[in-house]
């Protein structure tokens, strides 16, 4: 099942599913269709649903879905045990190779978040035209610190301020959204309730149990299938789960927008580690899965990128996670 998503006059609430319903004979009064989507149960017979129906053949019908914008799609990812890093690898920050626990259970967006949802929560927290925002996080002391920090780029591609307003490009709703601070991701996810992933968390995520290069295998010849990246994106990001999945049902994983994580950037020890949320201070941050611009190798599930948190750039993005 295909979903697709555009703002409507009362928010972020329509939707159009393309589906294929087979040969059947519908009764009087009858569902003309009945979908589970996300753990909800959609169905459709009276006015509010508009059906096209052929048999045998695709067909096209909309509906009306709640609007709430913070009920992201979420993956529950289980605990357990896993080897992080790469022992091959040509880069410094991704050896060596150790275990690490992440012992309780948590959700992942399935997506990387789009331009429609930041656009939300920029209206929302009342996010003026400079970009600027309220954001909060540890100050290494073990206190909480609160400044106001540049969000996202105030002229980008995706998301844009008018007339008192920030709307996604035309065209672009369900794209990723780019040129978000560290300090802009944070502060999105504490608005959601939830956080950016770990250094650990993301790449126990992509991985999805897996201990190849990438979570399909280490075949590169196949990254296609699963990621947008430098030989097939055209230099541009695309719209979210337009791939295929990982084993665990998430999307872009591999790919399409670099992804801010919450830690500190570090390198390894050989020390086996429970739930790391990497150092108390630094002066990089890391991001994770590489972009539409990055070759196969940045593209891997153990790359490692680490930036300034203030730094603006057309391939970062991110997901959050969420405590069950």
């Amino acid at each position: 099942m295909y979903l697709t998503g555009k703002p409507g006059t009362d928010g972020y609430n329509n939707y159009t599913y393309r589906a294929v319903i087979p040969v059947q004979t519908l009764q009087g009064g009858s569902d003309l269709f009945l979908i589970s989507n996300e753990g909800v149960l959609y169905k459709g017979s009276g006015p509010d649903a508009e059906l096209e129906l052929q048999a045998e053949k695709a067909v096209i019908f909309t509906r009306s879905l709640p609007n709430d914008i913070k009920n992201l799609h979420r993956v529950l990812i289980p605990a357990g045990k896993f080897m992080m890093g790469d022992a091959e690898s040509i880069y410094a920050s991704m050896k060596p190779v150790h275990e690490v626990t992440l012992s309780h259970d948590f959700y992942m967006t399935k997506y990387e978040i789009t331009n429609a949802q930041y656009a939300a929560f920029l209206n929302a927290t009342g996010v003026g035209e400079d970009g600027k925002g309220q954001v909060s996080y540890p100050d290494g002391k073990g206190n909480e610190q609160t400044e106001e920090q540049a969000l996202i780029k105030i002229d980008t591609d995706g998301v844009n301020y008018e007339n008192g307003t920030w709307k996604p490009q035309d065209g672009k709703d369900d794209f990723p959204v780019i040129n978000v601070t560290w300090y802009g991701a944070k502060a999105y996810a504490d608005w959601v309730g939830g956080s950016l992933p770990t250094d650990a968390q993301w790449e126990y995520a992509c991985r999805a149990g897996t201990t190849t290069t990438y979570s399909f295998g280490d075949d590169s010849n196949e990254l296609g299938t699963y990621a947008w990246f430098s030989y097939n994106s055209g230099r541009k990001t695309h719209e979210v789960g337009t791939k295929a999945p990982n084993s665990w049902g998430l999307y872009d994983m591999h790919g399409n927008v670099n992804e801010w994580c919450a830690d500190w950037f570090d390198y390894y020890s050989d020390d086996a580690v429970t739930d790391p949320t990497g150092p108390a201070t630094g002066s990089f941050r890391i991001a994770r899965g590489g972009s539409y611009t990055g070759n196969p190798q940045m593209c891997s599930s153990a790359y490692r990128l680490n930036r300034k948190p203030d730094e603006i750039n057309t391939t970062y993005g991110f997901r959050v996670v969420f405590l069950p």
